[in-house]
């Protein structure tokens, strides 16, 4: 037993893949679990866009393919964190044309540039003397290679008033004299503008489409996340930020062009986007990263399976920490369970939610315990309740309904002193607190989707079932039914 590496030492990662690069670097190159094969899925057929709740994943797997990149491969990695989502209309290109092609237009303009650049050092790009032409005359005019969208907007910006016909030889495609300034801002003639802007973009997407090359080009996009947290109207933005990737993959499968763009999107926020073509994007463009499996077999879980790999990349050698640091079975309560099971019910079958749960264990035991006692579990899950878990649901309602509300909410599941309840005694409550029956069922909802209640539904042989998103993620919401918050709140609230 002296032989085996203390419990404290295993590297599991850290609270955001944000971090993670930081902090644990080599993480994602030597401990990336990927027994579903989502990255290949990624790299290697049409879907683009990443689909999961909050902790699945999505941000690690960028990172992951942003680590593939080699001299055939060229990633540029685009953090939607700080973007203006909400007045990009204003910020970039608006005009007479109308938001309804406004958006779209100056989504594809800064994609098809960015890809531009992207090509500008590729030594197996096939030349091609309008590519050439094109990008002199980008870089005449005051644009430069930008690996960021922000500096793509600003550059059209403050380019607005110089761009000239004869200096990227539009005028055949605009119709006009060469003579003739084809782009410049007129407060008169606001209209010209927004044309000459819309055969821009059209005559760069042309430029891209001829280009072939030995090499692969790939724009990431991620940090999506805040728009739930900003205007309504960042809704608009992104919907068309996704339209606009689904169409020029598309065309870029079509022209067998060396380009893809892939997304990184909460499910939740996916779903509020007003997309007409929603459904068809989710079902045959969309990889979902969902974690839960049959938990008949728990050393099957695929959970179960990342933290044992990942404790291999730090112990250099194949374990299952189950085995060795744990007990098969703890004692909770006059009840025995798998511990694999009781810790991996205090989560929602999601990897961050896991790789916290073990790192709150690690600061609770002392190191020298093999196995780890009960009570090293519980006060690390203790913890993990209360300064993660909790956070993380508050987090989830954050974007949707005011601090106030979530305060209220909080307060409301603390004040039954059990997990298990009706609907009508919360909503009873959240009135008593000043919140209408139709929000506080709202927010039951809410609180639904991001798994922290579920349901307990009578089966038909008597027996009580419980249902939650993070078990099924087409489970619904049946507020006829009992009410059960998730194990993973029930230390914070003081339940058991």
């Amino acid at each position: 037993m002296s032989t085996i590496a203390p419990f404290k030492n295993i590297v599991f990662g850290e609270h955001s893949a944000e971090i993670e690069k930081v902090e644990s670097p080599s993480l994602v190159e030597t401990a990336y679990f990927d027994e579903s094969g989502y990255l290949g899925a990624l790299l290697g057929s049409s879907k683009f866009l990443i689909l999961g709740t909050k902790g699945s994943g999505k941000s690690t797997l960028i990172q992951k393919i942003i680590s593939t990149q080699a001299y055939d491969k060229q990633i540029t990695s685009n953090d939607l964190n700080q973007f203006p989502f909400s007045n990009f209309q204003s910020a970039g290109f608006s005009g007479s044309i109308g938001k309804e092609q406004t958006l779209p237009k100056s989504w594809t303009w800064i994609l098809v540039i960015q890809l531009l650049w992207s090509l500008y050092e590729d030594q197996g790009r096939s030349p091609n003397s309008d590519y050439d032409k094109f990008m002199q005359g980008l870089r005449q005019i005051g644009f430069a290679p930008a690996t960021k969208f922000d500096d793509i907007v600003q550059q059209t910006r403050d380019s607005k008033s110089i761009l000239h016909g004869p200096s990227i030889e539009f005028d055949a495609l605009f119709g006009v004299n060469a003579t003739v300034n084809t782009f410049k801002y007129d407060r008169n003639t606001n209209q010209n503008k927004d044309i000459n802007f819309s055969k821009l973009v059209d005559y760069a997407m042309t430029i891209l489409l001829q280009q072939k090359s030995e090499n692969k080009h790939y724009i990431l996009i991620d940090g999506l996340d805040r728009a739930l947290f900003s205007e309504k109207n960042s809704y608009d933005s992104i919907s068309a930020l996704v339209s606009e990737c689904s169409h020029l993959n598309q065309q870029f499968r079509e022209g067998s062009n060396p380009f893809k763009i892939i997304i990184a999107c909460r499910t939740d926020l996916f779903d509020k986007l007003p997309l007409y073509n929603s459904n068809a994007i989710r079902n045959t463009y969309s990889l979902v990263l969902d974690w839960h499996d049959d938990h008949r077999d728990i050393y099957k879980s695929r959970l179960i399976k990342l933290a044992n790999y990942r404790a291999a990349a730090t112990l250099q050698s194949e374990v299952n920490i189950f085995n060795i640091y744990f007990k098969k079975i703890i004692e909770v309560q006059g009840r025995e369970r798998l511990t694999a099971a009781y810790i991996l019910y205090h989560t929602r079958n999601t990897p961050r939610d896991l790789i916290m749960a073990l790192k709150f264990i690690q600061e609770s035991s002392t190191g020298d315990n093999i196995p780890i006692t009960t009570s090293e579990i519980i006060t690390g899950l203790t913890k993990y309740s209360e300064n993660y878990f909790v956070h993380e649901v508050e987090d989830e309602l954050k974007g949707h309904i005011s601090e106030t509300d979530i305060e209220k909410t909080i307060q409301s599941l603390r004040f039954f002193g059990r997990n298990r309840f009706q609907s009508k005694k919360f909503t009873d409550q959240m009135e008593s607190l000043g919140i209408t029956e139709e929000h506080a069922t709202h927010i039951l909802k809410l609180l639904f989707d991001a798994s922290a209640i579920g349901n307990l539904i009578v089966k038909a042989d008597g027996q009580l079932r419980p249902v939650s998103r993070h078990y099924s993620s087409s489970a619904r919401l049946v507020l006829s039914s009992d009410i059960i918050v998730h194990r993973g709140l029930w230390k914070a609230f003081d339940y058991v």
